[in-house]
């Protein structure tokens, strides 16, 4: 059973998608809009509720960023639900038993894992760090839902091709989804927008930047036809 307190509108969204059953849920928003924080929280509650064993991956581009991010994350919200137990969490694979869910932590920089044994949830975080052939590997070896989570720096493949197929359910999001944001980091974040136009675009707005640093910005990603010149380069 849900307790509702303290869940965002994220979570219900993602909640709604996963019921309707979506194989691809792709979260695309702004710094600090509770996006992946949601998606913990669901799964939690999936992990908590299952009368089933399943098996859940929360993965991401190395271990530290995990530890830092989305495993921390973890920790406080099972605490939060009184669900924690020390005995539980295998340190040294990073996997938490709870019921009769297994969750497990890894880095796309293990290959073991990612062409490892397969799972009936995967959580990517920050899928725009991530090659999309791992992307397709990890795919394959899972059985239901695909949750990704992002701060939409530029055009990646999950918002190229993910997020336009039939079957994936596309959630946009900004810190104004957050009602817990202290106003602080809503100042900060504001401010910030103010001096960086790139940075508003993504962190603030929640749309897709532009990478910073090329040589030519003025492009974007798309299909060749026949009306279009071919030109070969060499740098």
């Amino acid at each position: 059973m849900i307790d509702y307190l303290g869940y965002t509108d994220l979570f219900f969204k993602n909640f709604e998608a996963y019921k309707d059953g979506y194989r691809y849920i792709v979260n695309q928003g702004s710094a600090r809009s509770t996006k992946s924080w949601s998606i913990l929280q669901l799964l939690l509650e999936i992990a908590n509720g299952t009368k089933h064993e399943i098996i859940i991956s929360i993965v991401g581009k190395t271990l530290p960023f995990l530890k830092r991010g989305a495993l921390r994350d973890f920790k406080i919200i099972v605490d939060r639900m009184g669900l924690w137990d020390e005995k539980n969490f295998n340190r040294t694979e990073q996997i938490y038993t709870i019921g009769n869910a297994v969750i497990e932590f890894f880095s796309v920089d293990q290959p073991e894992k990612v062409f490892g044994a397969a799972r009936d949830i995967l959580f990517i975080d920050e899928p725009n760090t991530i090659h999309e052939d791992v992307f397709r590997q990890l795919a394959i070896r899972t059985r239901g839902a695909i949750f990704l989570a992002f701060n939409p720096t530029h055009n990646f493949w999950a918002i190229s091709d993910i997020a336009k197929r039939h079957n994936a359910k596309f959630i946009k999001s900004s810190y104004l989804n957050n009602p817990f944001l202290s106003k602080s980091i809503k100042d900060e974040l504001e401010e910030a927008g103010k001096r960086n136009a790139n940075f508003k675009r993504v962190f603030v707005d929640g749309e897709v930047g532009k990478l910073e640093g090329v040589v030519f910005d003025n492009w974007d990603i798309g299909e060749f036809d026949s009306s279009l010149d071919v030109i070969f380069g060499q740098d």
